[in-house]
């Protein structure tokens, strides 16, 4: 301990006596007027000696040129002899062995349509039975094609005339495998849509995509069965919706009579997606998919001093894997006070749904009176009001249906799709929309706006 005292001392005073006794610093250098002008420069870095005596070693041409040749011996030897290790690597194969190839990982067990929406993969399956079901037809006819006893094989020797009339045939489908009618061919872009997973069809079991030649001759058989059929080839007028609209839309919902439901609740969630489709201007299955898990609620501190603020958030996992928001960790309802019904403000529909299945973990809190008692402690900026474990399967908008007689709320199913579109396009009718409302008419209000944001 002595010696490096002794060593800092000497080295302070070597640091010193060079400052003070450096050549390039004068007493004129040193006497400076106050009124003259001087540039601003940086201090200047003189290190110790030592430092001093190492930088000159490592200049010298002599020890440079003894670098210059180790290096060019080092890439000789490198050259001859590729195989060998260094030390380090050979240290590092001592720690660590690479791991055996003995995983069942097999691309082949992939499916192919891995990471595709329900949707997708509902309209690929649909084009399958269908495909299947014609082959089935062809099969019974007298003198049939052996290869229509095999789907696949048929599809791998179907010709651009075999393609045209299951077109055709399905254009007079009316029933499907469940018996239920099917609502039929009204607009081209339907047929269009059948043709378009027919090839993802014909890629996946043939292994190749359709040759040119074949799929022009069906896209002209096409346009002759959508002139025979009169089907309409103007698209959908994109209607946009906004809150003006909105809000007395769901004031008929909650009052109508020409529209029954099995429980008022039927019509709180109906309302309740009209707010949340409107103000998050997202897709009908996003929304469906929406779980009592996926919410955050919190009471935030009020910076002017006023009652606690309610705060009703998405989770950043429902946020960015169903809505597509990357950038946004969270998704803020808003509360929104729009009329004196408040049929448009989501904190009081969400609120009444969770109050009536008493959702929250604190078992005195049963109403919105409960909500209003509570307080923030001090030193605190929120205080967050939990929901029920075993309630995080249960879906914000949840199947009705009649069981024994008996209308029931089937919490861990969700709503179905068709189902919401029905109940979407009566009460349009009911409520005198020129045309009938649909769910991504959100997304035209909305996204223009945010287009233009």
């Amino acid at each position: 301990m002595r010696r490096r005292r002794e060593t800092s001392a000497t080295s302070r005073t070597a640091i010193t006596e060079s400052s003070t006794t450096s050549p390039g610093i004068t007493d004129d250098d040193r006497s400076v007027e106050p009124s003259s002008e001087t540039d601003l420069t940086e201090p200047e870095y003189l290190p110790p000696p030592s430092q001093k005596v190492q930088r000159r070693k490592i200049r010298r041409g002599p020890a440079s040129g003894r670098e210059r040749a180790d290096f060019a011996e080092f890439k000789v030897s490198e050259t001859e002899n590729i195989i060998d290790v260094s030390a380090v690597e050979v240290v590092h194969q001592g720690r660590y062995e690479d791991p055996a190839d003995d995983t069942d990982e097999d691309l082949s067990k992939v499916p192919g349509d891995y990471g595709k929406s329900n949707n997708t993969r509902k309209l690929n399956l649909r084009l399958e039975d269908r495909w299947a079901r014609y082959c089935r037809t062809k099969a019974i006819e007298p003198s049939a094609d052996p290869k229509w006893e095999d789907p696949e094989e048929a599809l791998r020797q179907a010709s651009p005339n075999d393609i045209h009339r299951f077109l055709n045939w399905c254009l007079k489908l009316k029933y499907g495998l469940d018996g239920r009618r099917l609502k039929g061919y009204r607009k081209a872009s339907a047929l269009q849509a059948d043709w378009k997973y027919f090839r993802v069809y014909y890629t996946k079991v043939t292994k190749q995509e359709m040759s040119k030649e074949m799929g022009e001759a069906v896209r002209t058989g096409m346009r002759h069965l959508i002139d025979k059929r009169g089907l309409d080839k103007q698209p959908r007028a994109n209607v946009p919706v906004y809150i003006e609209d909105m809000v007395p839309f769901n004031e008929t919902i909650f009052q109508t009579q020409k529209r029954r439901f099995h429980l008022g609740f039927q019509r709180i969630i109906l309302c309740l997606y009209n707010t949340i489709g409107l103000f998050t201007v997202n897709r009908k299955q996003a929304m469906l998919h929406l779980q009592f898990k996926h919410l955050q609620i919190t009471l935030q501190r009020d910076p002017h001093g006023g009652p606690p603020v309610r705060m009703i958030e998405i989770d950043p996992q429902f946020v960015k894997s169903v809505l597509g928001m990357y950038k946004v960790n969270t998704f803020a309802l808003p509360e929104i006070i729009y009329g004196v019904s408040l049929c448009f403000s989501p904190h009081v529909l969400l609120f009444s749904i969770l109050f009536y299945v008493n959702a929250f973990e604190a078992p005195h809190l049963t109403s919105m009176e409960d909500l209003r008692r509570l307080f923030i402690e001090d030193g605190r900026q929120e205080m967050p009001l939990p929901l029920k474990k075993e309630m995080d399967n249960y879906y914000v908008f949840p199947k009705v249906d009649v069981i024994d007689g008996e209308p029931r709320i089937l919490w861990e199913t969700r709503m179905n799709g068709s189902t919401l579109d029905g109940q979407l396009r009566s009460f349009s009718e009911i409520h005198g929309f020129l045309n009938h409302f649909f769910s991504h008419q959100f997304r035209y209000g909305g996204g223009e706006l945010l287009d233009q944001s």
